[in-house]
C-alpha cells in the first residue's frame, strides 16, 4: 500500500441526498434508486445497497446481492437546447439487483461529482421532459463487471443481465438495444448544499474572468473563467491524465430552469451523515526528502491546515514544507507533486473554503491560484504539455508548474476521487500529495 494518510478527519463532509417527490406509478421491477453525484460517496452507497440493514431489521439487502460496475453516462435533459449542445457526462456506474432473470428490485448510481450531479438532477428539459437520464451502453450486456468498488466483487462476470439492462433502458425483448425510455435520476448524493453548489461550485466556474494574471492580486478566483454560461455550456475542466472531464452548465434548484424555462419540481433534502476528507501521500520513495523517507524516519506524521493552504496556493513547493518542528535545511529540497480535483467537486469545494481559504490562512487565494482560466488572456500560451517523463500528459490540461532547472513542483488536475487515488498510487509519482 503506497498511499499513506497524513491528516485524518481534516474536515467533515455533510452527506446530503436530494430527492423528488415519489411517483405514484407502480413499476415492475421496482427501481427505487437511480442516483447521480459524488464520487466520494459512490463506494459507500454501493456497500449499503448490497448489505443487510440493521436499522430496517432485515438480512435482505435493499437492492439485492447481484452486482455489476462499469462505465456509463448521463444525458442532460437540456442537451439540445444550447449551442453547442451540452455534452454527455461520463462516469462510473454500479448496478445492484436481486435476480438475473426476473429482477424485482434494481438500484443504480452514476459517479460524476457532487455539483455536476446536482446539475443533472435539478436541470429540467422542455415541457414534461423531466431531468437527466441514465445512458448505459449496450456493450454492458456483454462486458464483465469491472470491480470498481472495493470490498464488493462483481457477480455479473458475463455482463449486465438483459432484463436488468432493459428495465433501466425502458426496453422490452430478449436482447440489449438502444434505450427507448431510459430512467431519470431520482436521487442526487452530494457533500455540498444546493445554494453553495450553485454559486461557489458552478456560477463561480462559469463566469468570464478578464484578469490577465493568474495570481492574487488582482485575481482572487471569485471567477474562474470557464464561461460564459447560460445559453451555452462552459469550457470543460479536463484531466491531466486521461480523457475524463467535468462540465459546468447553468442550472437552478428552485424556481425555473435558466435554460428551458421549465418549473423545477419540489425536492427534499435529506441529511444522511458525514465523512472525513483525508489528505494522503504516495510513500513509495525511499530517498532522503521523499515522503516515504520522511514518514519512516518519523519526521512526517501530520500536517496543519495552514501549511496545506500554503502548499495548495503555490506558497510552498517542497516535501519538507509539510514537516513540522524540523530545521528545513536538514532535509533535501524535493519538489512535491500535488493532485487537485475539478472545482465542481464537493470535496474540492469543502477543502477550498474550510482549509485553503481558512480565516488565518491565505483567504484571498485558491487552489486555482496560478492556473489561468480558458477565458483569461494568456491561456493559450499557458496551456502547455509537460515533459512526458513527469506525468502522463494531456494537452491543454493546463496544470501549474514551478520549475528550477529540470525539477518541477507540479499541481495537476484529476477528475473524480477514483482518478486521484489511482494516480497517487503510480510509482512514477512517488512524491505525490492528494
Amino acid at each position: 500500500m503506497k498511499k499513506w494518510k497524513i491528516c485524518s478527519a481534516l474536515v467533515a463532509l455533510a452527506i446530503v441526498a436530494f430527492t423528488f417527490a415519489p411517483s405514484s406509478i407502480a413499476q415492475t421491477p421496482s427501481i427505487p434508486v437511480v442516483a447521480v453525484g459524488s464520487s466520494a460517496l459512490f463506494p459507500s452507497a454501493a456497500i449499503a445497497a448490497v448489505s443487510s440493514d440493521p436499522v430496517r431489521g432485515t438480512t435482505t439487502p435493499l437492492c439485492g446481492s447481484r452486482f455489476w460496475s462499469g462505465s456509463a453516462s448521463a444525458i442532460d435533459a437540456r442537451k439540445s437546447l444550447t449551442s453547442p449542445v451540452i455534452p454527455d457526462e461520463g462516469g462510473t456506474l454500479w448496478v445492484a439487483w436481486d435476480n438475473d432473470t426476473t429482477p424485482t428490485v434494481i438500484c443504480a448510481y452514476l459517479s460524476v461529482d457532487s455539483i455536476v450531479g446536482q446539475r443533472l438532477f435539478f436541470g429540467q428539459g422542455s415541457g414534461s421532459a423531466g431531468n437527466a437520464t441514465l445512458s448505459i451502453p449496450t456493450t454492458a450486456c456483454s462486458t464483465a463487471g469491472a470491480n470498481k468498488v472495493s470490498f464488493i466483487w462483481d457477480t455479473a462476470t458475463a455482463g449486465l443481465p438483459v432484463p436488468v439492462y432493459n428495465a433501466l433502458a425502458g426496453n422490452t425483448g430478449a436482447s440489449c438495444t438502444a434505450a427507448t425510455a431510459p430512467v431519470h435520476f431520482n436521487l442526487a448524493l452530494t457533500d455540498v448544499r444546493p445554494e453553495d453548489a450553485q454559486f461557489i461550485g458552478n456560477a463561480r466556474v462559469l463566469c468570464n474572468d478578464a484578469n490577465s494574471s493568474a495570481f492574487f492580486p488582482p485575481d482572487d478566483k471569485s471567477c474562474m473563467g470557464f464561461g460564459p454560461g447560460v445559453s451555452s455550456p462552459g469550457t470543460a475542466v479536463v484531466s491531466s491524465y486521461s480523457s475524463a472531464s467535468a462540465q459546468a452548465v447553468a442550472y437552478s434548484f428552485t424556481g425555473t430552469d435558466p435554460i428551458s424555462g421549465t418549473a423545477i419540481p419540489a425536492s427534499r433534502s435529506l441529511s444522511v451523515g458525514a465523512e472525513p476528507i483525508l489528505v494522503f501521500v504516495n510513500s513509495s520513495g525511499a530517498s532522503s526528502g521523499d515522503f516515504g523517507n520522511l514518514i519512516s524516519t518519523g519526521k512526517l506524521s501530520n500536517v496543519n491546515s495552514k501549511t496545506l493552504s500554503a502548499m495548495y496556493t503555490g506558497q510552498a513547493f517542497f516535501t519538507r514544507d509539510l514537516v513540522q518542528g524540523t530545521t528545513p535545511g536538514s532535509i533535501p529540497q524535493v519538489f512535491a507533486h500535488l493532485l487537485q480535483r475539478e472545482p465542481m467537486s464537493g470535496t474540492y469545494t469543502t477543502f477550498e473554503w474550510q482549509v485553503v481559504r481558512q480565516r488565518d490562512g491565505f483567504n484571498a487565494n485558491s487552489q486555482e491560484t496560478g492556473i489561468l482560466g480558458p477565458s483569461q488572456p494568456g491561456y493559450s500560451s499557458a496551456c502547455f504539455v509537460q515533459n512526458a517523463s513527469a506525468f502522463p500528459t494531456v494537452s491543454c490540461s493546463n496544470p501549474l508548474s514551478f520549475c528550477i532547472g529540470a525539477n518541477c513542483a507540479l499541481r495537476t488536475r484529476v477528475i473524480g476521487t477514483g482518478q486521484m487515488v489511482s494516480t497517487a498510487n503510480n510509482n512514477a509519482l512517488s512524491d505525490t500529495l492528494g
